[in-house]
């Protein structure tokens, strides 16, 4: 599948409707929109391109490390940006 501006746009109002629900780790992110019917295959690499580019656009911010019981690393805890 082609990556097209509508579908990333489409990616990043999912992501950031799912960081309404609370802050996120892009893990998590991707199990909830994996559970939602929205990704193929809920994992962390469909979701972590399009949380950098929401957080350069400055959508998102990196809130803190934690750990990460699945994947046993520390990883970014995401919350969006309230303006």
């Amino acid at each position: 599948m082609n990556d097209t501006p509508i579908q990333r746009e489409k990616l990043y109002n999912l992501i950031t409707a799912d960081l309404m629900e609370g802050n996120a780790t892009a893990h998590e992110i991707a199990k909830h929109l994996k559970k939602a019917g929205h990704l193929v295959y809920g994992a962390r690499q469909e979701v972590a391109p399009r949380l950098t580019e929401l957080e350069i656009k400055g959508r998102v911010e990196v809130l803190a490390k934690v750990w990460d019981e699945d994947t046993q690393k520390n990883v970014s805890l995401y919350g969006l940006i309230h303006e």
